[in-house]
């Protein structure tokens, strides 16, 4: 079995046209996956920004979270921007009451 890559989440889904049954896996990205479940990408940050901003979408009633950035999806010219960086990427969306 082909071992799926811990930032990619694996939906197995099942069709069945003209009786005949057949499987396919259908991968998602992280941020793919957070989108579905209602996060929206606000920005790319490090400290002492990311902090504030943080700070700044929890006070207007948002939920908040911090994923790292996904350098293996990005180019090569992109990619040299966050070497050596700590940047995070924040998610906000509505809080669920």
């Amino acid at each position: 079995m082909q071992e799926i890559p811990p930032n990619q989440i694996s939906l197995l889904v099942m069709h069945n046209p003209y009786k005949s049954l057949w499987l396919s896996c259908v991968r998602m990205t992280r941020e793919e996956q957070l989108v579905k479940e209602g996060w929206e990408r606000q920005s790319v940050l490090s400290e002492p920004r990311l902090s504030e901003a943080m700070e700044m979408y929890e006070e207007l009633g948002l939920e908040v979270r911090v994923e790292p950035v996904d350098v293996e999806g990005m180019d090569e010219d992109c990619r040299e921007c966050f070497v050596g960086e700590d940047c995070k990427v924040i998610y906000t969306r509505k809080r669920t009451i």
